[in-house]
């Protein structure tokens, strides 16, 4: 096989080897190269690892500071003022008769005979004894003390206020000028006074 044998010379038949064994290692190369191409499609490609972390970090939410609010104060319950038909006004005696030297003590109460709570002004202005005789005025708290401040009073149903005041058995006048005579004695009422409501008389006795 080293050696050809033709009618042509050896060294055509050498390049005819040559040519037929470049052309096999040519297709074997190139069956070569198809086998690595279509085995290196076949392998996935490598995943990229993921890194999770073992601790969560919490996510962390501010905080929104609540406004500040001013308190309203809770209003009391308002009490209706009460009408003259809603009060009534008495007046008692310490006593039916007085000595010469006993002074008349009367108490003038205020009472609440609705059915509610209601206010009613019992400041001094408000308030009058008055002491007659025949008639005729003898003597009133207002004469000497006019004067003064209004003041409500809550009264609930059947409440009463009371006042109570030392008649000093003079004889006054509007302005209360001086001097002032002495009550006489004799027969004598008393009634009290809360703005238009009036209390009914009292008799009593000086001696």
């Amino acid at each position: 096989m080293l050696r050809p044998v033709g009618p042509l010379p050896p060294g055509a038949y050498w390049l005819r080897r040559l040519f037929v064994l470049a052309l096999i290692l040519i297709l074997v190369g190139v069956a070569w190269w198809l086998l690595n191409r279509g085995s290196s499609d076949d392998v996935p490609a490598a995943a990229t690892p993921t890194v999770s972390s073992s601790t969560p970090t919490p996510s962390v939410t501010p905080t929104k500071k609540p406004k500040p609010t001013k308190s309203t104060p809770t209003p009391s319950p308002t009490v209706p003022v009460c009408s003259d038909k809603d009060v009534e006004v008495t007046v008692t005696t310490d006593a039916e008769s007085y000595s010469t030297n006993e002074l008349p003590t009367f108490t003038l109460a205020v009472e609440n005979v609705s059915e509610d709570a209601c206010s009613r002004d019992v400041g001094a202005p408000a308030l009058e004894l008055r002491v007659s005789s025949g008639g005729s005025k003898v003597w009133s708290s207002d004469d000497c003390n006019p004067g003064g401040d209004s003041k409500q009073k809550v009264l609930d149903p059947g409440d009463r206020f009371g006042q109570s005041v030392q008649w000093e058995r003079v004889i006054s006048q509007q302005g209360c000028p001086t001097p002032q005579e002495t009550a006489a004695p004799g027969s004598y009422q008393v009634l009290a006074r809360n703005l238009d409501v009036f209390s009914d008389p009292v008799p009593f006795v000086l001696q």
